[in-house]
C-alpha cells in the first residue's frame, strides 16, 4: 500500500468534481481502501464522551489521525438527544455561512434534520450538515439554542434517535470539501436512552501569527530512491498543516519567493500562498508537511509522497523561518514527527519562540489559553447547556442581549426585540402602537380609490395586469398578477378553478401557478379578506401539444410464411407531457401494414388496400427526454409485400410516423418494409446455445432451421485433441437441435475454442468454426493441496525445467470456475523470505489493466512489495487486474483484508495503492496454493453475458519483487534464463453460468 496521512485533503480541481476520502475507516466492507498494517486505533472513545464541554478543542494537528468510523444505529424510534458542534472563527473570520460542514460516521436527513450510525463517511457519501453563523433555530437560523449571530461561531444542531449506545467520530470540511479538523477525530459517546442536548468537542481555529516559512526542495540531492525525480518529467506538489493539507504546485520559475529560475530548486513561501483561509504562523507552532510529485494527468491526491515504508525522507530540503532581524530569514532544523497515530512520520520544522509571534513559552497550564503570547483562564463552561434565549458567560447562564439595542417602543425578551404592550389595554376607537394608544381615523380621508385602516390610507384592491397572458392547458404556469391592494392570505381563482403557490410579494404583486383548464380565454380573479376583484379574458389556455412519432429499427423485415412480425419498437414524445413518470394517459399507440407503395394517412382506392392496426404496449421511458419506448407485434402476414408504419393518437390527435419521424408527414421511402415468401427449406446453422460448455461435458442446442434429427454433430478442438461425436440428439421446436457432449479420458474437451460441425444426412457438413467456448467449469476443494478434486482439464500450464534456485519452483497452473467463484491452483514451493505472485487478467485482449507488473508502484507492506515486481510483459494483450500472492507460502482465510499482510488477494486498478480483497489463499509447504475469489469481485457489474477471456501466470519472486529464478514462471518461457521477461500467459474462456 502507498503510504498516505491518515486524512486525505482534497485538491480542488477546476471544472471537474472534487472527490475525497475523508477517513480510511477499520471495516471489512472497505474493500477500495487499504486496512492499517499491524496497528490498531488506540483513541479512548469514553475519554472523548465524558468530556463534551467546553466546546473547543486548540490541540495542533498533522495532518494524520484516526479513523475507523464506527457505530451502527438502526434508526428506530426511541428517546431522542440534540447533538451540537461549532467551529469558532472569531480570531481570524475568514469562513462564511454554508462553508463548513460537519462530517463524521453519521448519515444526515436534511428534510427531519436528523442522523443515524453510518460506517463510511467520505465528502460523496453526503449530504453532512452545514455550520451557519445565522441564529438558533428557534429564531429562524441554523444554529443550536443558546448561538449568538454574527459572532464568526459557526454551528449546527442535528437530533438522534438514542435506541442503543453509540460512539460517533467526526471532523470538520471546509467549502471546497478539504479537511480542516486539527488533530484526531473527534469522538462523542451517546448512551441508549439520552435526551436534551449533548455538545461535541468543537474546533478553535487558532489566531493566524505574523512568522513567515520557506520550504525548499533541491531536486538534484534527493534520496537515491527517488533519483529519478525530475522537473522536466514530473510535477512537484508540497501540503501539510499550513494550508490544511491542499496540494500546491511548485514551480522552478523565480516567481513566488523561488530565488532562481531553473536551478533544480524548488521553494513554497506560505506569504505567498496563501488560500482563503491561511495565515502565517505563530512562534512554537509545529508545522507539518510532505512533498508529492505526480506524472501526466494524475492528480497529487494519487501522486507519490517523498516517503520511505514509514518516515519522510529530508534529503534535499531545506527550510526557513523569518524570524531574523527585520524579517530575515533564518534556516530551521528539518526534522521528524510523528503523526496523530504514532506510526508514520511526516517532515516538519518548529517556528521558534525567540521571533515575531504569538505562541506562548511555556506552554499554558491546564484550563488556560494563549492569547498574543499571554497564557489567561479560560472562560468556564455552562453545564448544562444554557437553554433557549440564553448565553453562557462564564459558567452562567443569562438572558441573550439584543445586538444592536432594541429601538423606541421595542422591549429585549431573550435576545428578540419586541414591541411593548399596552396596559392598560386601548379604547375600541384606538389601536397599540409600541406600548402607546392611538386614534383610529385618517385625517385628512382617502382618496377614492383607498380605504383607512387603523389611522392609514391604504390602496383598494385592484388586478390591473396578468402576465404571462397564455399557457398549456396542462396548468402550472408562473402567473405574476400586478395591481393594488393584495394581502395575505389571498385567493387566485384562474378560470373559475383555484391557483396553487399563491406567495403575496407586495402590496402590488402576487404570484401564483395555474390549475389545468380548458382551450380558450378565461378570467383571472383575486380575492383579499372577502373582496373581490376580476380581469376578464386575462388568461388564455393554449391547444395540447401534438405528439410525435418515431418508428424504430427493426423497420425491415424478411419472415417466411407461417412466421410473425414481432419486435416492433416506437418512440413517441409529447411535449411538456411525456416527461411524467408512466405511460401518458389517454395515449394510444400503433402499429400497422398495408400493401406496398401505400400510405397509412391516405385514403385507400379499395377496402382491401386499408391499412391494419395493431396496439402496441408501454415499454420504458426516458424522462430527461421526455420520451416513451412503446412495442407490439403484428402477427402472421399473407405472402406478399408490405409497407409498415406507427401511429399515435392523444386527445382526439392523430400523428403518423416512419423512420423519420412524424414532424415532416410520412413518405413511401421512409416507411417500414415487410416481406413474408415462401419458406427456404435447404439447412442452416446460426449459433448455438449456449455457446460454451464445461471440460467435462454437457448439453448444448445447435440453433439452425432444417436441420434433420438424424444429422451427426461434432465437435473438433482448435487444439489436438480426438474429434467427439455428439449422442442423443433430439429436436428443439423451433430452435434446431439439442446435443449431448461427452468428455472423459479417452475423448477429453481441452479449455480452448471449438469447431461444431453438423453433417444432414447426404448433404454437405456446415461448421461453426471455433464457434463453441470450452471452459474449465468445476468446484474444487480449496484447503492448500492440489489433489482429485480438481478435473485433469483444469491444467492451464506446466513448467517442465527447474528453477535455480533450489526449493524455490512452481510446477502446474490450475483454473476453473463456477457460478460464484474463479479457483486457482499453483503446485511448487518457496522459502520463507520470497513469494508465489499469479497475476489475472480478467478482460484479456481489451487493452485495460497494467501492462507489466514493473509499472506497479505500491511498494508499503511486505505482501504489496512483492506484487510489485519487476517482470515484463510482452504480449500485448495483456493487463494485469488483480494478483494474488503467498510470502513463504502463508495463508489467508479469514476474510478480513486487514489480516492479509502475508498472503491474499489485491486489485491493482490503482497502481499506486493496491484495495486489499477478503479472498482466499490457502498453501502449504511442498504442495503450492489454492486460492478462490468471488465472481461478484472480479466482475462488479457481473460476467459479461457473451462471456470473457481470462489470462493469467504464475512466478516465483524474492520478497521485493526485484529478481527472480531461472525457470521460475509458468506458463513456461521461449527463454528459461531471462527470467524477468514474460513472452507467454495461459488463458481460457470464462461465461456466465445459470
Amino acid at each position: 500500500m502507498a503510504l498516505r496521512s491518515h486524512f486525505l485533503h482534497i485538491l480542488s480541481r477546476p471544472a471537474c468534481a472534487v472527490v475525497a476520502l475523508v477517513a480510511l475507516l477499520a471495516s471489512p466492507l472497505a474493500g477500495c481502501v487499504d486496512p492499517p498494517q499491524d496497528e490498531k486505533d488506540t483513541g479512548s472513545a469514553t475519554d472523548a464522551a465524558n468530556d463534551v464541554s467546553p466546546l473547543f478543542d486548540s490541540n495542533g494537528g498533522d495532518g494524520g489521525g484516526g479513523s475507523d468510523g464506527g457505530g451502527g444505529a438502526d434508526g428506530t424510534a426511541g428517546a431522542g438527544v440534540w447533538l451540537t458542534f461549532e467551529v469558532d472563527d472569531s480570531a481570524n473570520k475568514t469562513f462564511a455561512d454554508g462553508d463548513i460542514k460537519w462530517t463524521g460516521s453519521f448519515s444526515w436527513d436534511s428534510k427531519s434534520n436528523s442522523i443515524t450510525s453510518a460506517t463510511s463517511w467520505l465528502p460523496s457519501e453526503g449530504p453532512y450538515p452545514v455550520l451557519y453563523d445565522d441564529g438558533p433555530l428557534s429564531a429562524g437560523g441554523h444554529e443550536h439554542e443558546g448561538a449568538t449571530k454574527g459572532d464568526h461561531i459557526f454551528s449546527t444542531a442535528v437530533f438522534y434517535a438514542a435506541d442503543e449506545d453509540q460512539i460517533f467520530e467526526y471532523g470538520a470540511l471546509n467549502e471546497f470539501d478539504n479537511w480542516m479538523w486539527i488533530g484526531p477525530n473527534g469522538l462523542l459517546e451517546v448512551k441508549k436512552g439520552a435526551s436534551g442536548t449533548l455538545a461535541a468537542k468543537g474546533l478553535l481555529l487558532p489566531k493566524h501569527g505574523a512568522i513567515d516559512i520557506k520550504i525548499e526542495l533541491d531536486t538534484g540531492a534527493l534520496d537515491p530512491k527517488f533519483a529519478k525525480w525530475a522537473i522536466a518529467t514530473h510535477k512537484f506538489f508540497v501540503k501539510g498543516t499550513m494550508n490544511l493539507w491542499t496540494p500546491v504546485q511548485l514551480l522552478d520559475d523565480g516567481d513566488k519567493g523561488d530565488a532562481t529560475a531553473n536551478d533544480g530548486v524548488l521553494t513554497f513561501v506560505q506569504s505567498k500562498n496563501l488560500g482563503s483561509h491561511d495565515g502565517l504562523l505563530n512562534a512554537g507552532d509545529e508545522v507539518q508537511f510532505i512533498f508529492v510529485t505526480t506524472t501526466g494527468d494524475v492528480f497529487p491526491e494519487d501522486g507519490q509522497e517523498y516517503k520511505g515504508s514509514t518516515s519522510a525522507l529530508s534529503a534535499g530540503i531545506k527550510a526557513y523561518t523569518a524570524t531574523g532581524t527585520d524579517g530575515a530569514w533564518v534556516p530551521a532544523d528539518v526534522v521528524l514527527r510523528k503523526d496523530s497515530k504514532g506510526k508514520f512520520e511526516n517532515t516538519a520544522i518548529i517556528v521558534p519562540t525567540g521571533g515575531g509571534g504569538g505562541g506562548c513559552d511555556p506552554a499554558c497550564a491546564a484550563g488556560q489559553v494563549c492569547d498574543a503570547g499571554v497564557c489567561k483562564d479560560a472562560a468556564k463552561p455552562c453545564e448544562p447547556a444554557c437553554g433557549e434565549g440564553k448565553v453562557c458567560v462564564d459558567g452562567s447562564c443569562q438572558d441573550k442581549p439584543c445586538e444592536p439595542a432594541c429601538g423606541e417602543g421595542q422591549v429585549c425578551e431573550a435576545g428578540s426585540c419586541k414591541d411593548k404592550v399596552c396596559d392598560p389595554a386601548c379604547a375600541e376607537a384606538q389601536f397599540c402602537d409600541k406600548g402607546t394608544c392611538k386614534d383610529k381615523f385618517c385625517d385628512p380621508g382617502c382618496g377614492s380609490d383607498q380605504t383607512c385602516v387603523v389611522d392609514v390610507c391604504v390602496d383598494k384592491l385592484k388586478l390591473v395586469e396578468v402576465a404571462p397572458a397564455s399557457g398549456p392547458m396542462f396548468g402550472g404556469t408562473k402567473l405574476t398578477l400586478n395591481g393594488k391592494g393584495f394581502a395575505a392570505p389571498a385567493k387566485v381563482l384562474v378560470g373559475g378553478a383555484e391557483a396553487t403557490d399563491v406567495v403575496v410579494v407586495s402590496a402590488q404583486q402576487i404570484t401564483a401557478l395555474t390549475p389545468a383548464g380548458k382551450p380558450g380565454k378565461v378570467a383571472v380573479e383575486v380575492e383579499v379578506g372577502g373582496e373581490k376583484v376580476q380581469l376578464a379574458d386575462a388568461f388564455t389556455y393554449n391547444n395540447p401539444p401534438k405528439p410525435t412519432v418515431l418508428l424504430l429499427d427493426p423497420a425491415q423485415f424478411v419472415v417466411e410464411k407461417g412466421q410473425g412480425v414481432v419486435g416492433l419498437k416506437a418512440i413517441v414524445k409529447i411535449s411538456g407531457v411525456s416527461d411524467a413518470s408512466g405511460p401518458t394517459e389517454g395515449l394510444v399507440v400503433e402499429f400497422g401494414y398495408g400493401p406496398k407503395g401505400s400510405l397509412p394517412n391516405a385514403t385507400p382506392a379499395k377496402p382491401e388496400d386499408a391499412w391494419t392496426w395493431s396496439k402496441a404496449t408501454f415499454q420504458n421511458e426516458d424522462a430527461l427526454k421526455g420520451e416513451e419506448t412503446w412495442g407490439g407485434d403484428l402477427g402472421v402476414l399473407p405472402l406478399g409485400e408490405y409497407a409498415m408504419g406507427a401511429r399515435a393518437t392523444w386527445l382526439e390527435q392523430a400523428v403518423y410516423g416512419d423512420t423519420n419521424g412524424s414532424e415532416d408527414g410520412v413518405s413511401t421511402d421512409k416507411l417500414g418494409t415487410i416481406l413474408v415468401s415462401e419458406p427456404d427449406l435447404t439447412p442452416k446453422v446460426t449459433g448455438l446455445e449456449p455457446a460454451f460448455v464445461g471440460t467435462k461435458g454437457g448439453t448444448i442446442t445447435v440453433l439452425g432451421k432444417n436441420l434433420p434429427v438424424n444429422s451427426t454433430v461434432e465437435i473438433i478442438s482448435s487444439v489436438p485433441a480426438p474429434t467427439i461425436t455428439g449422442t442423443d440428439i433430439k429436436e428443439v421446436t423451433g430452435k434446431g437441435l439439442s446435443v449431448s457432449i461427452e468428455s472423459g479420458m479417452s475423448a477429453p474437451l481441452p479449455p480452448r475454442p471449438a469447431t461444431v460441425k453438423v453433417t444432414p444426412p447426404g448433404l454437405p457438413a456446415i461448421e461453426l468454426k471455433d464457434g463453441l467456448a470450452v471452459c474449465p467449469i468445476d468446484t474444487p476443494i480449496i484447503d492448500g493441496d492440489i489433489g482429485t478434486d480438481w478435473h485433469f482439464l483444469s491444467i492451464m500450464a506446466q513448467n517442465e525445467g527447474s528453477s535455480s534456485w533450489s526449493n524455490n519452483a512452481v510446477g502446474q497452473l490450475w483454473a476453473a470456475y463456477d457460478k460464484t467463484n474463479l479457483y486457482i491452483g499453483v503446485t511448487g514451493n518457496v522459502e520463507k523470505n520470497n513469494a508465489i505472485v499469479v497475476y489475472v487478467d480478467v478482460d484479456y485482449g481489451a487493452g485495460t489493466g497494467t501492462k507489466s507488473p514493473i509499472d506497479l508502484k505500491d511498494n508499503t507492506g511486505a505482501l504489496d512489495d512483492a506484487i510489485a515486481s519487476n517482470f515484463v510483459v510482452n504480449d500485448t494483450q495483456f493487463g494485469a487486474d488483480f494478483a494474488l500472492a503467498t510470502l513463504g507460502l502463508q495463508s489467508f482465510s479469514s476474510g478480513n483484508p486487514a489480516e492479509s499482510t502475508g498472503a491474499g488477494w489485491r486489485d491493482l486498478k490503482n497502481v499506486n495503492d493496491f484495495a486489499w480483497l477478503g479472498a482466499t489463499v490457502f498453501a502449504l509447504a511442498n504442495k503450492g496454493l489454492e486460492a478462490e475469489i468471488p465472481l461478484a469481485t472480479l466482475f462488479p457489474n457481473g460476467v459479461p453475458a457473451k462471456g470473457t477471456r481470462v489470462a493469467l501466470f504464475a512466478v516465483v519472486t524474492n520478497n521485493d519483487g526485484s529478481v527472480a529464478p531461472d525457470s521460475g514462471v509458468t506458463p513456461p518461457q521461449d527463454n528459461p534464463a531471462t527470467a524477468l521477461t514474460i513472452n507467454k500467459v495461459a488463458w481460457f474462456d470464462l461465461h456466465p453460468l445459470p
